[in-house]
């Protein structure tokens, strides 16, 4: 558990500023922190806000699940 926490944490920091934000703001931070909460302190219309998100969030995901499957992967063979 500790492995896949770290891991996470690199790959928050390799993000832009504002996909960082949104991502520790919305996922990492408090737990029941709604969109519209996280929209209103970025600063953010909600349409930018719902832009952004499924942007970046969506790529970073992808990333990231396909980087842990690899691992998996790789200690499996």
């Amino acid at each position: 558990m500790r492995l896949q926490y770290e891991q996470v944490e690199r790959a928050v920091e390799r993000l832009g500023r504002m996909e960082r934000r949104l991502i520790e703001l919305r996922y990492l931070d408090d737990e029941g922190v709604f969109d519209y909460q996280v929209s209103g302190e970025m600063h953010l219309s909600e349409r930018k806000y719902y832009r952004s998100k499924a942007v970046h969030c969506t790529s970073w995901l992808s990333r990231f699940v396909w980087k842990c499957m690899s691992i998996r992967r790789s200690r499996l063979q």
